[in-house]
C-alpha cells in the first residue's frame, strides 16, 4: 500500500510510505490556497492509495486548530474529487502503535533525533497507520 501522512499546522509534516520505505519532510503553511496547491503536488507525485491526516482538535492555541481544520477540509475535498480516501489518525494512537506504549512526543524525538518535529509526527502517522492497516 502507498500513503501519505500529513501532521497538520503552521509547520506540516509529510510522509510518503510504501514496500520499500519511507520519504518525508515539511513545509510552511502560508495561504489556504498554496496549502492546496502544496498537498495537489504531493499527490501528484507520489499517487498515494490512502491520505493520513493527524487528527483535528481544537487542543491548544486556536489559531493553530483553525489552521488544521481548514487544512484537513481542503485535504479531504482534493482527496475526495481524486477518489483517494482520506482517514484521520490521533498522534498519541500512532505513537502507541509504533513504539507499542503511549509515549510523548518529545520522547519520540529522543528515540529517533535527525528529523523535523513535523517531519517525524507525519513519519510516526505513516507507520502507524499502516500497522493498524495489517
Amino acid at each position: 500500500m502507498k500513503l501519505i501522512a500529513i501532521d497538520l499546522g503552521k509547520t506540516y509534516g509529510w510522509a510518503y510510505k510504501d514496500n520499500n520505505g519511507i520519504e518525508s519532510g515539511e513545509g510552511t503553511y502560508t495561504e489556504l490556497t498554496d496549502w492546496g496547491k502544496s498537498f495537489a503536488d504531493l499527490l501528484d507525485k507520489w499517487k498515494p492509495d490512502i491520505v493520513v491526516l493527524s487528527q483535528t482538535n481544537n487542543f491548544g492555541h486556536w489559531n493553530a486548530s483553525r489552521c488544521m481544520l481548514m487544512q484537513a477540509g481542503v485535504a479531504f475535498y482534493i482527496c475526495g474529487k481524486r477518489g483517494i480516501p482520506g482517514v484521520e489518525l490521533n498522534d498519541s494512537t500512532a505513537r502507541k502503535q509504533v513504539f507499542g506504549k503511549a509515549i510523548k512526543k518529545i520522547e519520540v524525538q529522543k528515540l529517533r533525533p535527525g528529523f523535523k518535529p513535523n517531519e517525524l509526527d507525519a513519519c510516526v502517522l505513516a507507520e502507524g497507520w499502516a500497522m493498524l492497516d495489517k
